[in-house]
């Protein structure tokens, strides 16, 4: 740096003496180097403190970032185990809905009627008809499930993908606002002296 920056320059018969950031009239002097100091270690403080913020706020969008992919993973197994258990229940179902048309047919055999005409048959068709509709109706709620955890996965990823963009952002955002910092500390310092 040049010394007329820094101490000033001395008065002449034609100019007047100047201040420099460290002393005034090409001398030293603490009470302009002791606020020029000052300045400059509350920069470098509130650069560092910037630093760290960023450093912590990059930290924990990425860390937001692993959490809600795992969690699109876990949604993601809940949607098969929806589906899985759908199917174990629609099957648990059709083995229930096979006792009753057996227990159907005992009870309709030991009246004495006979099984395959008129209404036994129409009540082991209409007890098929709903068994089936039910056995589907079943198997549609785990499949609306399943989709409902998959829509919520794929709002996960986005969400995790959103915070890892957030994240690449935090440094260049803090390194303009550290050549803020710096330039405005740097103005303020030459402009009063």
């Amino acid at each position: 740096m040049c010394p007329s920056i820094l101490f000033g320059v001395a008065a002449t018969s034609t100019t007047a003496a100047t201040t420099g950031l460290l002393g005034a009239g090409g001398a030293f002097a603490a009470a302009q180097a002791i606020p020029t100091a000052l300045a400059t270690v509350s920069s470098g403080l509130n650069i560092y403190g910037m630093q760290q913020q960023s450093n912590l706020a990059e930290a924990n969008l990425r860390r937001q970032a692993e959490i809600r992919a795992y969690d699109a993973k876990v949604y993601e197994n809940n949607a098969l185990m929806a589906e899985y258990a759908s199917f174990a229940e629609a099957d648990t179902f059709l083995k229930r809905l096979a006792v009753i048309r057996a227990q159907q047919s005992v009870t309709a055999a030991k009246s004495g009627v006979v099984i395959n005409q008129d209404s036994p048959l129409a009540i082991a068709a209409d007890t098929a008809a709903e068994g089936q509709l039910e056995y589907l109706s079943i198997l549609n709620k785990g499949e609306v499930q399943a989709e409902a955890y998959r829509a919520g996965a794929a709002g996960k990823r986005s969400a995790a993908e959103q915070s890892r963009i957030n994240a690449s952002m935090v440094r260049p955002s803090t390194n303009i606002a550290i050549a803020g910092e710096v330039g405005g500390t740097g103005y303020s310092l030459l402009r009063n002296t």
